[in-house]
């Protein structure tokens, strides 16, 4: 039933934002709601609201509506200018080949722009169009932490449209 009465708790509410909604994500604090501008999470809170919501970024948004992969413990993903990860908050994601990713490819076209996870070697796969591209044809590779520092970046050629999970 989607209607709302006093024996259900159907009903909806309105994001507070002059963005457009690209993609949401279930992390384990809810669902990250990303617009063209800012990020919001939707929480679980029980009766008789249900769910409230909240501005968890105001300094970046999506890229597209494919620009994200879930993490352990989180969600990482690609704003305009930069990467960013959420888990209890939103945080900038140092990149040293940002240069590369953001300024040489061509980001006209965000639904070409996807990631994907390498879970077992604990890698973010993102793929882009070059410059003069319409189909992404280039792969930018972040290794994330287990808490022992061992993050790094790293790029290359590699056409793809799609991405499956490697199971090792």
């Amino acid at each position: 039933d989607w209607i709302p009465t006093a024996t259900n708790s159907a009903g909806g509410f309105d994001l507070d934002t002059a963005g457009i909604i690209l993609a949401a994500a279930h992390v384990p604090q809810g669902i990250v709601v990303f617009t063209d501008i800012d990020v919001h999470l939707i929480e679980y809170v029980g009766p008789p609201a249900y769910y409230s919501r909240r501005l968890v970024s105001h300094d970046t948004g999506i890229i597209g509506p494919k620009a994200w992969t879930t993490i352990p413990n989180g969600i990482l993903f690609m704003g305009v200018h930069s990467f960013w990860a959420f888990s209890s908050g939103v945080q900038r994601i140092p990149c040293p080949i940002s240069n590369a990713v953001f300024r040489e490819s061509n980001l006209t076209k965000p639904l070409r722009v996807f990631m994907g996870l390498n879970d077992s070697a604990r890698e973010v796969w993102i793929f882009y169009p070059n410059i003069g591209s319409v189909e992404a044809d280039r792969v930018a590779i972040y290794r994330f932490s287990d808490n022992d520092g061992s993050q790094w970046w790293s790029k290359g050629k590699l056409s793809r449209t799609a991405w499956l999970n490697p199971i090792w």
